[in-house]
C-alpha cells in the first residue's frame, strides 16, 4: 500500500516515475520529453530521463495547482514550519509539514501521488 512511509523511503527518481506513470494514466498524449516504454490496460505508460518535479519548478508547480494544493512555505513566525496540504472531496485532507532543510518540491510530488492513487 502507498501511503506517506512508503513513499518518504523512496529515491527521488522513482518519485519522478510514478508522477510520470500517474500523467501518462491521466492523458492519451505524452508530453514532448517522455519515452513510452509499455502499455498498462491500454493506456500509455511512460518514463523520462528530462521529467524531474522533485528537483524542477516548472515541472512540480502545475501539479501543485492541477491538484489545488495550499502550500505554506516556513516562516519564523511559525516555528520555521511550512505546510503543504490537499482536500481530497470524500476523504481526509493530505497534509505534510515541512522545514527548510526538506525538499519541498519533492514533498508536493508526494501529495500529487497520494492524492492521485
Amino acid at each position: 500500500m502507498i501511503n506517506e512511509e512508503y513513499l518518504s523511503k523512496c529515491t527521488d527518481e522513482q518519485i519522478n516515475l510514478a508522477v510520470a506513470w500517474i500523467k501518462a494514466r491521466k492523458t492519451t498524449m505524452i508530453p514532448y520529453s517522455f519515452t513510452l516504454f509499455q502499455q498498462f490496460d491500454s493506456k500509455p505508460a511512460f518514463c523520462s530521463h528530462y521529467y524531474h518535479p522533485t528537483s524542477n519548478y516548472n515541472e512540480c508547480m502545475p501539479l501543485a495547482i492541477e491538484c489545488g494544493m495550499t502550500i505554506e512555505f516556513p516562516h519564523k513566525d511559525l516555528g520555521e514550519i511550512g505546510t503543504i496540504s490537499v482536500y481530497i472531496e470524500g476523504n481526509t485532507d493530505i497534509s505534510f509539514d515541512f522545514d527548510n532543510n526538506d525538499n519541498h518540491l519533492r514533498i508536493i510530488c508526494e501529495a500529487y501521488i497520494l492524492s492521485n492513487i
